[in-house]
């Protein structure tokens, strides 16, 4: 059996093992969502290890690359997000190999670390390979229409999200004051490690994504943008949740006509309740305030790469990811 590097010419039976190993889910397996994930990423291609029988593909594991930012360094991770091994080859250790051949590959990079949120279940296989919990990414929820999340919740019935006519996005991924803004979170959040985002990399994030649709709103002075706020709409038992993924805010920024901006929005979609990563934004939303940094984020797991940041990224007052950075995509 032999582990390599992939090259896109592996990407159609990349493609077909993922069919095979995972079948038709909530995320599509095809050719053009692969390359616009690990190849069309603006913060690097992913660096994806095969394992090979012969001429048979029967093992993948992709590192998707993200670049974060702090105090001006800019800090290289990696993050695994897939992976598929073919029904007729697993127990054999293939994910364990490929793991351990994309973590020596990361490091010969000098990428610093590699961090995912894994479920319950495969949480236990991570720490057992050195990864260590950094925690649940805490969230604020406030209630919009308790008693619609109230009923919603008593009949078990799944809500409808409401779009409405807005396109937005695409505007404000236009405007000619976003450079300007995104260059000033250094300042908005100070010795803190957050994404090195730029006007194409929230372009890749929000408005080519294609299994999710995502929405903007904002806080305009001609030229200028002082404030943006991207956000999806997700049914849930509880209803419409606003989910607030991602807040950008300059110096200039008045708080209260960014919370008047989000209500509006709040209002247009009929959400139900709203939620904002705990650490990223607090102070953004209206409404009843139903918790305060509750652990119902992603739980996040973590390993060094050679580097000196693992200590900071179990303090999510040091480490500051928003929920669109941790949304599994």
């Amino acid at each position: 059996m032999i582990i390599r590097e992939a090259t896109e010419g592996d990407i159609p039976s990349i493609v077909a093992l993922l069919k095979i190993s995972l079948g038709e889910s909530l995320m599509p397996k095809s050719e053009a969502y692969w390359r616009w994930k690990h190849q069309d990423n603006p913060f690097g291609a992913s660096l994806v290890m095969l394992s090979c029988e012969g001429d048979t593909l029967v093992g993948l594991r992709a590192f998707m690359r993200w670049q974060w930012k702090a105090d001006g360094q800019l800090l290289d991770a990696v993050r695994p997000v897939d992976t598929a091994t073919h029904p007729q080859y697993q127990r054999r250790g293939i994910f364990s190999k490929l793991t351990q051949a994309a973590l020596e590959q990361s490091r010969q990079r000098g990428y610093h670390f590699v961090y995912n949120t894994p479920n319950k279940s495969s949480k236990p296989g991570y720490l057992k390979m050195g990864w260590s919990e950094a925690g649940k990414l805490p969230i604020d929820l406030r209630a919009v229409r308790p008693v619609s999340m109230a009923c919603n919740v008593l009949s078990l019935r799944r809500t409808t999200p409401v779009a409405g006519n807005d396109h937005s996005l695409a505007g404000y991924l236009e405007h000619p004051g976003l450079e300007a803004l995104l260059k000033q979170q250094d300042r908005f959040h100070p010795a803190q490690i957050v994404t090195a985002h730029t006007p194409r990399s929230l372009a890749w994030r929000y408005r080519d994504v294609p299994v999710a649709r995502y929405f903007a709103c904002g806080v305009t002075r001609g030229n200028t943008l002082d404030a943006l706020v991207f956000y999806r709409i997700k049914p849930s038992k509880a209803g419409n949740e606003f989910r607030i993924t991602d807040v950008f805010l300059s110096d200039q920024a008045d708080t209260k006509q960014v919370r008047r901006a989000i209500a509006e929005k709040v209002a247009l979609h009929r959400a139900d309740y709203v939620t904002i990563s705990g650490v990223h934004a607090r102070g953004m939303v209206q409404g009843l305030l139903t918790g305060r940094g509750m652990k119902i984020g992603p739980t996040v797991v973590v390993r060094d790469l050679g580097g000196d940041t693992t200590a900071r990224l179990h303090d999510f007052q040091a480490w500051a990811p928003s929920v669109g950075d941790l949304e599994l995509f």
